[in-house]
């Protein structure tokens, strides 16, 4: 059978920078999204960004058909269009919006603190529920070393994800925060299975949604990170040509082939 539910990341996913204005669907990817609702599988939207980002950026875009959930902020916030308007569903918002408050009284304001204290930023953002840092070249090399001292006892903690690139950007966020727990709120509130679900990502976090049970299916592009081809392969699924959005239509026409759906 067809599938009920098809769950989309946006950054590198849904979007990337070859299609401009960022901030809006590539029409390709607006048609493929309402092909899919008329084939009677609803569409959703599962990013770090928040529920009124996603918002603007489906007004702004030429699909016809409205996603069925707003999955926000690594899974704190989820939302469903009950009129013209997103509305958050409750009480798992204001469960999760709880939760991250605790952490950061717990843990996230000292370590800004810290941080803010030694360090001078070339950018900071600090999102409620995510610290974002990169500090200032002549700072970078105490910076790492900083890291490094922290991140064992960081780790032992068991509270948080922490992350620092090459290019010294360093990312932390709390633990209890992943994208599956947001889907697993969503397939109860519609009772969707998933076995009727189809997961298309790019990134490490999205793996938490493609999971077996949350979705059976799951597609990336060819820019997805290694961790994720190799996930999407492993569940028997598709790796597809093509970045972003592209590479998603392709990989879903692949599986449409193999699951012989009409598509």
């Amino acid at each position: 059978m067809f599938p009920k539910l098809f769950v989309t990341d946006l950054d590198g996913t849904a979007l990337d920078k070859s299609f401009q204005p960022y901030a809006r669907f590539p029409d390709h990817f607006s048609q493929f999204l309402d092909d899919l609702h008329e084939k009677k599988c609803e569409w959703a939207i599962s990013t770090t960004w928040d529920v009124v980002g996603q918002s603007q950026l489906v007004l702004s875009s030429t699909v016809k058909s409205k996603p069925l959930f707003l999955m926000a902020e690594y899974g704190m916030r989820l939302a469903k269009y009950t009129g013209a308007e997103p509305e958050y569903i409750q009480p798992f918002t204001n469960n999760m919006e709880q939760k991250v408050a605790q952490f950061n009284s717990d843990f996230a304001f000292a370590i800004v603190r810290d941080i803010c204290t030694r360090f001078s930023p070339e950018v900071m953002h600090f999102y409620g529920h995510m610290l974002s840092f990169k500090p200032i070249a002549e700072d970078e090399v105490a910076f790492r070393a900083y890291i490094k001292e922290h991140a064992v006892a960081w780790h032992e903690s068991n509270q948080f994800n922490f992350s620092l690139n090459s290019a010294s950007s360093f990312s932390i966020y709390p633990r209890f925060l992943n994208k599956g727990a947001a889907l697993s709120e969503a397939l109860e509130q519609s009772a969707i299975a998933p076995e009727d679900v189809v997961i298309a990502g790019d990134e490490i976090a999205d793996i938490a949604m493609m999971q077996p049970d949350l979705a059976t299916f799951a597609v990336c592009p060819e820019n997805a990170a290694q961790e994720v081809k190799d996930h999407v392969t492993n569940m028997g699924c598709f790796v597809g040509c093509g970045i972003g959005a592209l590479g998603i239509i392709d990989s879903f026409k692949q599986l449409a082939n193999k699951q012989q759906w009409t598509f």
